[in-house]
């Protein structure tokens, strides 16, 4: 090959290159993407009050490795954020809280990758749907007779 066809070849891989990578950072979640996703996620629906549903949720966060980064009661969310992972991204979670008629909870889980292309990303939505359910379950347990929370 000669030397013009060695640099339009290099040039193209540089190409390639500036290309994925643009492609990635404007693929990146952020806490506001997570936030504003509301319908996005796995859902599930409690027969619980909604203080007893919420009052759960940071337990069951604190048992995995998401932290609360934003928590805000009377808008039904939760924001967490997973960074310390052995690649250099990690993950951006929300979890909706929203009572619904007849004594009933819909808890939602939306959770995006800080980069798309991070197939090693724990599919967060049901692990902790299934804590939340969990502790929930652990409560009955603990408290048989069940009481009337004022809504």
């Amino acid at each position: 090959m000669s030397e013009s066809g060695v640099n339009v070849v290099k040039k193209r891989v540089k190409l390639l290159m500036v290309s994925a990578a643009i492609i990635m950072v404007a693929s990146c979640a952020s806490l506001d993407d997570v936030r504003y996703s509301r319908g996005e996620g796995s859902t599930h629906v409690f027969q619980r009050s909604y203080h007893e549903v919420w009052d759960v949720v940071p337990a069951a966060i604190a048992e995995m490795e998401p932290v609360i980064v934003e928590s805000n009661k009377d808008e039904g969310f939760v924001l967490l954020e997973r960074t310390h992972t052995t690649l250099p991204h990690g993950e951006k979670i929300a979890i909706f809280v929203d009572k619904l008629d007849g004594g009933r909870v819909r808890v939602e889980v939306v959770a995006k990758r800080t980069i798309t292309m991070n197939a090693l990303a724990t599919q967060w939505e049901h692990r902790i749907l299934d804590r939340i359910k969990l502790k929930l379950q652990n409560r009955s347990a603990d408290s048989p007779t069940p009481t009337a929370v004022p809504e």
